[in-house]
């Protein structure tokens, strides 16, 4: 991902990666973390909508919309 959005250049040896496979690479790696710690991700991924909607309920007008 440096690569791509930072300053490292890739080495000719390296091969290129997606974006989309190294997110994926992320969330397989926060699933069995969860997992190994006995957590449910579907009620933490809730908690964190629900925290982010109350925190950022104001942040945008309601007149705003996509392409405003």
């Amino acid at each position: 991902m440096n690569h791509q959005f930072g300053e490292k250049p890739k080495k000719m040896s390296e091969a290129s990666q997606r974006l989309g496979e190294e997110v994926a690479d992320l969330i397989f790696a926060a699933v069995c973390l969860l997992n190994s710690q006995g957590l449910d991700l579907q009620s933490e991924l809730e908690e964190v909508v629900m925290k982010c909607a109350h925190r950022d309920r104001s942040r945008f007008k309601s007149d705003e919309g996509i392409g405003s």
